[in-house]
């Protein structure tokens, strides 16, 4: 390998690097605003019981209830079934505004089944598989100004293992 060809390669590595690095902490950076929306009135919902008794899917003794909670604006805040005190099915969250901000499936209360999160703007932030509450698999993650992929990351058991791929 000639020197010129050793140096391209390093820069090449160095900025694949730097990209990495400026997108997840984006990705971080919607979480962030995610979770500070989340500690704004968590006591305004509406819950919903329904009888599981005759329900095929559910056994006899479990509770199973839909909870919608909102914001003091009146705005929908989250969304999803609970069985037994615990996330279960398909749950939506949105910001004060009404963004939607994050859809994810849940059982036994961890997120497990495809996981997608959005940035303010209504783009697509990231969207993976999530593994009794971890990243598992390839994530695809979009950039915060046009929502357009950025890369592929492959995920292991909530560990990050290697980016796949940069666009």
């Amino acid at each position: 390998m000639s020197k010129q060809s050793f140096y391209f390669f390093k820069l090449n590595a160095l900025i694949k690097s730097l990209l990495l690095v400026l997108i997840l902490s984006n990705y971080y950076g919607c979480v962030k605003q995610y979770k500070k929306e989340q500690k704004t009135n968590n006591n305004d919902y509406k819950n919903v019981k329904i009888n599981t008794s005759k329900s095929p899917h559910y056994k006899k003794d479990e509770k199973m209830r839909i909870l919608k909670k909102f914001y003091k604006n009146g705005q929908l805040k989250s969304e999803g079934a609970f069985i037994n005190n615990k996330k279960e099915g398909l749950h939506k969250e949105w910001s004060n505004n009404g963004t939607l901000v994050l859809e994810g499936y849940y059982k036994n209360g961890l997120a497990n089944g495809l996981m997608k999160w959005y940035h303010e703007k209504g783009y697509l932030a990231g969207v993976g598989l999530m593994k009794n509450g971890l990243r598992h698999g390839i994530w695809k993650v979009y950039a915060i100004e046009d929502g357009k992929l950025t890369a592929k990351v492959q995920f292991k058991e909530g560990k990050q293992k290697e980016v796949l791929k940069t666009y």
